[in-house]
């Protein structure tokens, strides 16, 4: 989910987003200044001090020669904080003992899906991660006064209501998938989430690149409802199109191309440039393909 603060920005800003250690945000200002030198000296200072702080494990996640192009991509920096007071937030780690690493991994997992090389991502520079006391599922939001720095707010009361109605296996199923949806959210192309349409396409391209990376199952899909409708819904209409339709095989790719160049989205457009069908048709088709 999309912080409402950014619906009319197409930005995931948040005025109340809370804030880094002051060295860290020295360094981010640093950083966008462009000075190589000053940027190489600000990530090293970053990450030690995270490192030293104990706010952040900054593992690594090793790239293999076998990743080809994926190999020079840029993982960010990735640190957890337990905030909540309902005092499921603990338990986090006994689900995911390494949330940093998951972070960093999912990173790579999604943009892998968005994208075709890293060349093509954009540039963020940190993730932060924070179990909170707050109502829904998740939100992701920008961090004030720092463009390439994103969190992600995961609620303690779902995380409890997940745990303890769950074996361990789908408890973690859960968990990742809920991280997979959000970082979507850091790393797909923006439109005017404000529209119906917008709002279809960033919701359902996060539940696409969920199901995409492994961290959710075909058995979530249902008939009916319509393609603006976002998550599950327009997830797996925009799978099915991709594996199913026949029509263009790196769906996902060109649909999140075509957001980032067409602030105000239409489906019917982008269906159109894209493979010069109409949205309705497609739909259509897809229902009787899934039996709806």
């Amino acid at each position: 989910m999309k912080s409402a603060d950014f619906l009319k920005a197409g930005l995931r800003l948040k005025a109340d987003a809370k804030p880094l250690m002051p060295e860290i945000c020295s360094a981010l200002k640093d950083a966008e200044k462009g000075a190589f030198a000053t940027t190489l000296a600000c990530v090293l200072l970053a990450t030690s001090l995270i490192m030293l702080s104990g706010c952040s494990k900054n593992n690594p996640v090793s790239s293999s020669s076998s990743d080809g192009v994926w190999s020079s991509f840029h993982y960010p920096t990735a640190r957890f904080i337990d905030t909540d007071s309902t005092g499921y937030g603990k338990y986090f780690t006994d689900y995911i003992p390494d949330p940093d690493t998951l972070i960093r991994s999912i990173a790579l997992q999604d943009c892998k899906q968005l994208y075709h090389n890293p060349s093509e991502v954009p540039t963020i520079t940190l993730i932060t991660l924070y179990v909170d006391s707050m109502g829904g599922v998740a939100y992701t939001t920008g961090t004030n006064g720092f463009p390439t720095a994103r969190e992600t707010h995961f609620s303690g009361s779902y995380l409890g209501s997940v745990i303890t109605s769950r074996p361990q296996s789908a408890a973690i199923f859960e968990i990742e998938g809920v991280i997979a949806h959000e970082e979507t959210h850091i790393w797909q192309q923006n439109c005017d989430y404000g529209t119906t349409d917008g709002y279809g396409v960033i919701e359902g391209e996060a539940d696409a690149v969920r199901y995409l990376t492994g961290h959710d199952s075909i058995s979530r899909r249902q008939p009916g409802g319509t393609w603006t409708d976002g998550y599950t819904t327009t997830g797996f209409f925009i799978v099915w199109i991709q594996q199913n339709s026949g029509l263009d095989k790196n769906f996902l790719y060109d649909l999140n191309q075509y957001v980032g160049k067409h602030f105000e989205f239409s489906w019917d457009a982008a269906c159109m440039s894209i493979l010069n069908k109409h949205v309705q048709d497609l739909w259509n088709l897809y229902q009787k393909v899934i039996g709806g």
